[in-house]
């Protein structure tokens, strides 16, 4: 199959969110939305009572004003029931000083009161699984307690800064099975640096309750966080984020149907529902680009977003800008024989795959031509100027994650045909290629399945480092110890 389908996109993203979540989900916010400075119940779009333990506000950085004085003891031991905060019935293993603070109602996460309080950053050790090729690997150390199968919370985000640091947004997952509790620690932190956010997440219990606390994402000193009903027809969601200094997440938006994943930009977030709608930090609407049922989840370079339009008929991809709006920067109209899809950028090279030759009256036919193709940044059409680099091998020509991109390489999810060794029928490993002359590098995944140890995705890359998603991990790989890499085709 050439370009997904909206049936199989749609499929594609419930599996990439049950696998960024499976370990447990949010307990239930009892209470009705909460605005900026508004009392909740007022003015949600949800119509909310705020009969669930009363009204909260947030308001001028997010802090709770109702009950504040008697939430000024939030704090409690590993695995204690913490009694002092209306928030939540149990809010076990807060950290010692921190504070809640109020989404719905009763319902709450807790913030440091000050950055002292924020905790350690990460540590990394070498990779427990790997394939023989790959000579140098590390990957997260789970130096929490959990006896969970998900420590690290899923799908994780990365964002790499002018100065070549990586961000990772990801959650400590800390579960206990013999006793039924589960709880979170949701991180923005640099890779080999502190924690620059921190949010703990004490779940009532193991069991499924409809709401999940999920990254929204990281940008250019940006993060977003987002609350999703897992399981209800309409969903409704509600965003959080701002500056990822902020101890506080503000309100973006409160729970609504058609709301999506508030994806961060620089001076702008995209609500990722349909249709796809930019927004100041503010949430006044910018523009809305419709058909997005049809597009890949996307991202932002400076103020510029991109993103793909992956239909069953024709594949294009996309950039958004405030003086020119959404604008076609690849696409072949209505010659359904050819498709351009799958765009990444840093800001500097723009990359992209192309297909081409196939039969028009079959447009679930794959291309029987594919390759990547790069161009310089631009944002204008007419100024664009592709090049070839290399084939593409597999069938598959779309995904919900776009290459990433840096330092003059770019990397792929990498799907190859695979066997009874890995029940997914595929081997996913990751296509890293260099842009100058289209040399690449394959990094393979364990030669035997190991769902803890397959790569997932690409999230970042540096001029020395490959960072990317692996079962339940992150990982990160020296680009020097790839070897010589296979030239161009």
């Amino acid at each position: 199959m050439a370009v997904t389908s909206s049936l199989a996109r749609a499929h594609w993203l419930a599996v990439a969110l049950l696998a960024s979540c499976h370990s447990r989900p949010l307990d239930r916010p009892d209470g009705g939305a909460v605005s900026n400075g508004t009392t909740a119940g007022q003015s949600g779009a949800n119509g909310g009572s705020p009969a669930y333990g009363g009204a909260a506000t947030i308001g001028h950085g997010g802090a709770n004003e109702a009950g504040a004085a008697s939430q000024s003891s939030a704090g409690g031991a590993a695995g204690e029931t913490n009694d002092a905060t209306p928030c939540a019935p149990t809010a076990r293993g807060v950290p010692e000083g921190w504070k809640p603070l109020a989404l719905y109602g009763s319902r709450c996460v807790y913030v440091p009161s000050a950055r002292a309080d924020l905790p350690a950053g990460l540590t990394w050790k070498p990779c427990a699984v790997k394939a023989p090729s790959l000579s140098d690997c590390r990957e997260i150390a789970i130096d929490w307690t959990t006896d969970g199968s998900n420590a690290t919370g899923g799908s994780n985000e990365a964002f790499v800064g002018p100065d070549g640091h990586v961000v990772l947004q990801l959650r400590r997952m800390y579960e206990d099975h013999a006793k039924n509790q589960a709880a979170a620690m949701a991180l923005v932190v640099e890779v080999d640096g502190q924690v620059r956010q921190a949010l703990w997440d004490p779940y009532d219990d193991a069991a499924r309750p409809p709401f999940w606390f999920l990254p929204g994402g990281i940008g250019d000193h940006t993060a977003t966080w987002s609350l999703y009903e897992f399981g209800a027809d309409p969903a409704e969601r509600a965003g959080f984020g701002g500056s990822d200094q902020d101890l506080e997440p503000k309100l973006l938006f409160e729970l609504q149907a058609g709301r999506g994943l508030p994806r961060p930009g620089k001076s702008y977030f995209a609500d990722t529902g349909n249709p796809l709608t930019i927004r100041d930090w503010a949430d006044k609407s910018l523009a809305a680009v419709e058909g997005s049922a049809d597009s890949n989840v996307p991202r932002w370079a400076g103020d510029v977003l991109y993103w793909s339009r992956e239909g069953a008929i024709t594949s294009e991809v996309r950039v958004w800008t405030k003086a020119g709006g959404s604008v076609v920067l690849r696409g072949f109209g209505d010659d359904s024989s050819r498709a351009a899809s799958e765009l990444g950028t840093d800001g500097k090279d723009l990359v992209w795959l192309e297909g081409s030759g196939r039969d028009t009256g079959s447009p679930e036919a794959p291309y029987p031509t594919r390759a990547i193709y790069t161009a310089p940044f631009t944002t204008d059409p007419e100024q664009l100027k592709p090049r070839r680099l290399r084939s593409w091998l597999p069938e598959g020509m779309s995904n919900s994650y776009p290459p990433v991109v840096g330092c003059g390489r770019a990397a792929f999810v990498h799907t190859r045909p695979g066997n009874s060794a890995d029940p997914s029928g595929v081997f996913r490993d990751i296509l890293v290629v260099r842009l100058t002359d289209g040399i690449s590098w394959r990094v393979e995944s364990p030669a035997a399945f190991q769902f803890d140890a397959a790569w997932t995705t690409p999230l970042a890359l540096t001029c020395n480092e490959l960072f990317a998603g692996a079962g339940v991990n992150v990982r990160r790989v020296a680009l020097d110890a790839l070897g010589e890499g296979t030239p161009a085709d």
